[in-house]
């Protein structure tokens, strides 16, 4: 059973996928939606959202620890926050291997409540597909867009197995629908 932080504005639900042409849409649009949320403070109730997404996870399926982690994406909408990210069992360590908002493209690492590392560039890469890439060892995280490095850090590692997560959302109201595509992802584990 599904479930969103109090704070956010987005329901996640099993409609806001389509595929075409090999390639899969996370949709997210203006939507009126009961959900269940969770707060710290008052446990799980249920509340009004206005907008719906979308979220893939492996976190049933499938983990791994280092390894290089890359998917071919269109992140789209630069007022939408689409994100190719990876956690474990808690809510921290957590890492954006790519995520759109604030009209930029980041590439994040939170290694524990309050401790974050980030770097973020500019909107082209928004418009099109681009190659994402995390190449996560033991020693380092280096972030790459088609091959090219563009952050990289050797402090705060995580050191456990994560999952994968491909999701839609809203930081704050938009207009109209987006959607971010994903044409393929690609782990591999190192020898």
């Amino acid at each position: 059973d599904s479930y969103r932080l109090a704070s956010d504005l987005h329901c996640y639900t099993p409609e806001n996928f389509e595929v075409c042409h090999s390639v899969l849409r996370i949709i997210t649009k203006p939507q009126k939606i009961t959900g269940k949320v969770w707060d710290a403070e008052k446990g799980f109730y249920f509340k009004e959202f206005g907008f719906t997404s979308g979220i893939l996870s492996t976190g049933a399926s499938f983990r791994q620890k280092y390894g290089i982690f890359s998917a071919k994406i269109k992140l789209t909408d630069p007022s939408v926050r689409n994100v190719f990210w990876m956690i474990g069992d808690r809510i921290t360590p957590h890492i954006d291997v790519c995520r759109s908002g604030k009209g930029k493209v980041w590439f994040d690492l939170f290694t524990s409540p309050g401790n974050h590392f980030s770097k973020s560039i500019g909107s082209k890469y928004l418009s099109d597909f681009f190659i994402y890439t995390l190449e996560w060892r033991p020693e380092s995280l280096v972030w790459k867009i088609n091959g090219m490095e563009v952050m990289r850090q050797t402090t705060g590692v995580p050191q456990e197995a994560m999952y994968l997560n491909l999701a839609g959302g809203v930081e704050k109201p938009v207009g109209g629908v987006s959607s971010m595509e994903v044409d393929w992802i690609r782990i591999y584990q190192f020898r």
